[in-house]
């Protein structure tokens, strides 16, 4: 079964609304860390096996819902990909007012889309400056703002690596999203 015959439904677009409770259950386990407690550039967060994932510079945001659509020929034509709200909630609880912190800044949960780009789908493509300007791609958090690497989508996850070109975020500025398809 493809991509196309596995999401096809009345409709093109297809929602997944309940990501962020299976994200928020797994990780609420006490030998789990707290979403939001991660230190900005940190590697070793856990994630469980299968578990989606939306990190800027480390940090893990969580998944809050997903929605793609596929064209006739089983093209990308639009994806959005919004951070959890719970774990949005969970990084603003953390954050003392007297002390700086990375996300004090924020006001709502990142959101990535590629709208109308009639990608190719089972193949990485990589995103640079002339895919970009072409298409409406973007990471929106508090403003639209260009990332450059590459998005991969397969029957069984998406994947997205990237740098973020935004001032605003502390360097590495790293973007990595990973969404497990069986979970959703």
């Amino acid at each position: 079964m493809g991509i196309f015959d596995k999401f096809k439904k009345k409709s093109n677009w297809t929602r997944f609304d309940d990501v962020d409770d299976k994200f928020m259950e797994l990780m609420s386990a006490d030998d789990k860390p707290e979403v939001g407690e991660v230190e900005m550039g940190s590697q070793d967060t856990f994630i469980p096996d299968g578990v989606s994932t939306f990190k800027i510079n480390g940090t893990e945001f969580g998944i809050g819902k997903v929605r793609f659509e596929l064209s006739e020929n089983g093209r990308l034509q639009n994806l959005d990909i919004w951070g959890s709200e719970k774990a949005y909630d969970k990084i603003k609880d953390g954050i003392n007012e007297d002390d700086p912190h990375p996300w004090d800044w924020i006001l709502y949960p990142p959101h990535i889309y590629f709208w109308a780009v009639d990608l190719p789908i089972d193949k990485s493509v990589v995103i640079n400056e002339e895919l970009l300007d072409e298409h409406d791609i973007a990471l929106y958090l508090m403003e639209h703002t260009d990332f450059y690497g590459t998005l991969t989508i397969t029957d069984e996850y998406i994947e997205i690596n990237a740098e973020i070109g935004n001032n605003y975020i502390e360097n590495p500025r790293t973007l990595e999203i990973w969404i497990d398809r069986d979970r959703l």
